[in-house]
């Protein structure tokens, strides 16, 4: 979503900036790393951090991570602020 609202600004801005074109948009979104988002921090053993906060960001890193991990054991550490909504996270 964020990626998508990016988009449509450039969109929006592009009188502007108008040496901005489709390609440089796809390449921007195609290069974009947001730290603490399904972040690959060690290959051995391998690690992945997540600041995942809504149930619906917890639901995409382990979509992620299942396809990524296919049938290897996985240990996670989990936590979580109070004002979380946690129980529906571990659901």
């Amino acid at each position: 979503r964020n990626g998508a609202l990016a988009v449509a600004a450039v969109r929006k801005l592009r009188p502007s900036f108008r040496e901005i074109d489709e390609a440089s948009i796809r390449e921007g979104l195609a290069s974009a790393f947001c730290r603490a988002r399904i972040e690959r921090a060690c290959e051995n053993p391998l690690t992945y951090v997540d600041s995942a906060h809504t149930v619906e960001s917890l639901a995409a890193l382990l979509d992620t991570l299942a396809s990524e991990l296919k049938k290897r054991p996985l240990v996670a550490v989990f936590a979580v602020s109070r004002d979380k909504p946690w129980r529906a996270m571990l659901d």
